[in-house]
């Protein structure tokens, strides 16, 4: 009859449009990303285009009003591909906060290691022991930082991003501390051999 194949028009048409809609949030989401590169962003848009696409396709090929029910069963399946576009890009995109903070604590301990190298009046030992203290820290960090599961849902990704930078941040202020502690023992060999020097004369 007419009016079921106009009701199967407009279950069509609504489920398209529901399909439109997931697609641009999608992509809103994925373009709101901070550690996505542009072409990663790109990549991630196309795939959207690409399953909105085939899922618009599924609905448009139910043609008989009897299988109208077979309308929500395509759209929830293309809602659902969509969803997975936006985790896999999420996931890739807590990945790559992961690999910038652990990068971020090697440049900051090297550049403690490096300061605390050129420190003049502090022995060889103490050298070493505050390097290898700050080195112990940098590792224990990044262990922490690979270990932050990411989350199955949403909601998390924001707690998930606070926990790296948490880890980041603690390492950071480990390393200033024993950069500042060792300054403060160069200082006082300093002094001290200052003092024998005058002694001795």
């Amino acid at each position: 009859s007419e009016s079921a194949k106009k009701d199967l028009s407009n279950a069509k048409d609504a489920a398209k449009a529901d399909i439109n809609q997931k697609a641009t949030d999608a992509k809103a989401a994925i373009d709101a990303m901070p550690n996505l590169s542009d072409k990663e962003k790109e990549a991630a848009k196309a795939k959207v285009d690409e399953e909105a696409k085939a899922a618009k396709a599924d609905i448009d090929a139910v043609t008989k009003p009897a299988d109208k029910s077979n309308v929500a069963a395509k759209k929830n399946d293309g809602i659902t591909k969509l969803d997975s576009v936006e985790s896999a890009a999420t996931n890739n995109d807590i990945s790559n906060m992961k690999g910038a903070a652990k990068s971020d604590i090697d440049s900051k301990a090297t550049e403690a290691k490096k300061a605390i190298d050129a420190m003049p009046d502090l022995t060889p030992e103490q050298k070493t022991a505050a390097k290898a203290d700050i080195d112990a820290k940098a590792t224990e960090s990044k262990a922490a930082v690979d270990a932050i599961q990411t989350p199955a849902d949403k909601a998390d990704v924001a707690k998930i991003r606070e926990e790296i930078n948490s880890q980041k941040d603690s390492a950071s202020n480990y390393i200033d501390k024993k950069q500042s502690e060792s300054a403060d023992q160069d200082l006082n060999n300093a002094k001290k051999n200052a003092k024998n020097d005058i002694d001795k004369k």
